[in-house]
């Protein structure tokens, strides 16, 4: 075993020295193919099954070796057969004994002998599994190697990119490009999308521009109740309940809320009652002449 890897070794170390020789006379002929495309996936599954199959195998052999030196027979190859007759001497059981281990023997010899030929390919496959990685390692190596002797041929082993801008000397180190940039500051966007306008129709216009101009207070818009453009009917516009309007549309029915402003605007009035409804006979009279 020793001696197989002092020669290995040997074998790598003078395929280096041809690999990294200066002059391409000294490459020439050091017998290393050249594998391209290679599926080192594929190597590297098969080398592990490989592998796995021959360290079974081995200690296999070596078990069975061991087995017939000491003419022992293991549980999973003993032959248990056994006569159907009752009367049986002590002689015709060893002799039937002797015979049944004889042939346990002869089977574990027969085993022994198919396990010995696999070991020894798949020792071979290991060793050729073996040589296209390591020809895919050394082509690597090589290459690179080569590489790296072009650039101090060529003698760019350091690069200055620079360029003369204003008879001056300018890099393009990454700090100055950086610090050259400017940044704009962001405005802020809007959230219509592109091409899109807001529109209001002509009563929100004019509704705008009344609560932009009126001194009233903002609070007179709580009212619950749309106002009706002029393309309404005029029965939705006469009726006395607002929500009565909206009867068939799909529209719940709410009632109006009123604030102070709204009673100023319309003149103490609140829903066709007055302020003397709460005090007095005169909002009872002018309830009963509505209704």
């Amino acid at each position: 075993m020793g001696s197989a890897h002092g020669s290995s070794e040997a074998h790598r170390i003078k395929q280096a020295e041809q690999v990294f020789a200066e002059s391409p006379e000294a490459r020439g002929g050091t017998g290393i193919s050249i594998v391209n495309d290679i599926d080192l996936k594929f190597v590297f599954r098969n080398l592990e099954r490989a592998m796995r199959k021959e360290i079974r195998l081995w200690w296999d052999v070596c078990s069975l070796e061991n087995y017939l030196k000491c003419e022992r027979i293991p549980r999973g190859l003993r032959i248990r057969k056994f006569p159907a007759f009752e009367v049986i001497t002590p002689e015709f059981e060893q002799a039937w004994n002797e015979t049944l281990t004889e042939c346990s023997m002869n089977l574990m010899r027969l085993i022994l002998e198919r396990d010995k030929r696999e070991l020894a390919i798949t020792k071979e496959e290991i060793n050729d599994l073996n040589k296209i990685y390591e020809s895919n390692v050394k082509n690597l190596k090589r290459d690179k190697f080569q590489r790296d002797k072009r650039d101090y041929d060529n003698q760019t082993v350091y690069l200055w990119k620079t360029e003369k801008r204003g008879g001056r000397h300018q890099s393009h180190s990454g700090w100055e490009r950086n610090s050259s940039r400017e940044f704009s500051i962001d405005t802020p966007r809007s959230v219509l999308k592109p091409g899109r306008m807001v529109q209001f129709a002509g009563s929100e216009v004019a509704r705008f521009q009344q609560s932009s101009l009126s001194p009233v207070s903002s609070s007179s818009f709580l009212t619950s109740e749309p106002e009706l453009s002029e393309s309404e009917p005029e029965d939705y516009r006469n009726q006395g309940n607002p929500g009565d309007r909206y009867k068939g549309k799909g529209y719940a029915r709410r009632d109006p809320v009123y604030t102070r402003s709204n009673r100023s605007i319309q003149g103490g009035r609140d829903d066709g009652t007055t302020a003397a409804h709460h005090t007095g006979k005169d909002g009872n009279r002018n309830k009963k002449q509505r209704w």
